[in-house]
C-alpha cells in the first residue's frame, strides 16, 4: 500500500521557488565578486612582504 502524498511540501516548494531562485541567480554571483575583489589585495600585500625579505 502507498502511503498518500503531503500536500503541504508542494505548497512549501512553491513558496521558496522564487527565494531560491534570487539566492542562485543573484546572491552567490555577488558573493563570488566580493570574494574576488577581497582576494586581491591580499595576494598584492603577500607579494610585497616576500620581497622585504
Amino acid at each position: 500500500m502507498v502511503a498518500p502524498r503531503a500536500e503541504c511540501c508542494d505548497s512549501g516548494r512553491l513558496v521558496l521557488a522564487p527565494y531560491t531562485a534570487w539566492v542562485i541567480g543573484y546572491d552567490v554571483p555577488w558573493a563570488m565578486q566580493l570574494w574576488r575583489l577581497n582576494r586581491k589585495p591580499h595576494a598584492e600585500h603577500r607579494a610585497r612582504s616576500r620581497l622585504a625579505l
